[in-house]
Order: structure tokens, then sequence, then C-alpha cells
């Protein structure tokens, strides 16, 4: 079984290799062992190839449960932070590429990845992937034949979880149309992306 993780909705505008990409994230559950997270982000960058390569990210975090947010912005060899209950911060730019860009825009499945939140770095490698997997989602949502890449996601302090993302073509364009986090104990919890709202310069 799965249980509902959360809500992500993105707008995504692509002008030949560079592209804008912001949404909305709200999670919900056992996910947030993974990830806990009510915002927007923004990722500014460069496909090379079929690589996202972003060179600016910007989060705005808000935790209710503690009453706190968090505007991260990471950009030009440093991330600056800023919170409501702390003094602004600035550090290095961790190495890679902002995490939403490589989950959600990178051209089906990558042997590993190097990602970052623009606060830590986190490794991700691919275990297996199976072509042609059948994903049927429900109303607003993709239904087809997609390819299941199966990561593995090893975060900064060592711990480990396993990944699987679902890649299709969407108005043109390859995306993750489907993302299951294994938890431990709890049942699997799963993002299915509604699709997305995409702007293509060379489409018009």
């Amino acid at each position: 079984g799965s249980l509902r993780a959360g809500q992500l909705s993105a707008d995504i505008c692509i002008e030949g290799d560079d592209y804008f990409f912001t949404g909305l994230f709200n999670t919900g559950g056992p996910i947030e062992s993974f990830i806990r997270w009510n915002g927007r982000f923004t990722s500014i960058g460069r496909f090379v190839g079929r690589v996202p390569r972003s060179t600016a990210y910007l989060v705005m975090e808000e935790n209710l449960r503690k009453g706190n947010s968090k505007i991260v912005l990471a950009a030009h060899g440093t991330t600056t932070v800023h919170g409501r209950k702390r003094t602004s911060k600035i550090m290095d730019l961790p190495p890679g590429d902002d995490l939403m860009s490589a989950l959600f825009l990178s051209g089906g499945c990558r042997r590993e990845m190097v990602v970052h939140d623009g606060e830590d770095p986190y490794e991700i490698d691919l275990i297996d992937i199976k072509a042609g997997d059948a994903v049927k989602q429900g109303a607003d949502h993709f239904a087809g034949d997609a390819d299941r890449c199966k990561y593995r996601f090893t975060y900064h302090t060592g711990r480990v979880r396993k990944i699987d993302v679902w890649h299709a073509q969407v108005s043109g364009h390859e995306f993750p149309v489907r993302i299951r986090i294994r938890v431990p104990i709890f049942p699997d919890a799963v993002l299915r992306l509604r699709n997305p709202s995409l702007t293509d310069s060379d489409n018009q």
C-alpha cells in the first residue's frame, strides 16, 4: 500500500536551454521523515544535454508546527539563510545541483547525482531501471507507460532512503510523473505530480 505524501504544483518555463522552475510544496504524513516542507521554491538554470544545471535556487519555507520560517538563497557559490527566530548566516554553496531540479527536471534515469537543499549535500545512486512500467494514478494525473528509476538516497548524515521515480513524456518533455519514497515501518509515501504548467518558447 501507499500513503498520501502531500501536494506539489509546479510551473516550468523553458527557453532554448534555459529553464525557470517554480512551485509550491506541502508535505504531510510519513514522508516528513524524508523531507518536511511547506513553502515555495524557485530554481533557475540551464540544461546541459538532458541534465539540469541550476545557477540560482530560492526556498521560502514555513513550519506551522514550530511557528517559524526560513528563506534560503543559493547562488554565485554561496548560500544565505534568513530565519525568523535566528540571525542570518552565509556559507559556501554545497556541491551539486538543487534537489528539486535534479529530481523533477532530469530527463530520464541518471547513474548518480550529487544534490543539495541549499544547505546540505546529498548523494543519489541509481540501483535499477524498469522500462515501460504502466502508471495509473487517477484523474488529472499522468496515465500510461513510464520508465521507472530506482535510486538510493544518502543523506549527509549517512542515513539512507530508497526512492523510485517514474519518468514519462509530458508536453514534449520528459518529467517525473510519480515518486515513491520507502519509509521504514509505514507504507510507502507517494507523490503524484499533476500535469505541470509548461511554457516552451521552442514550441510557440
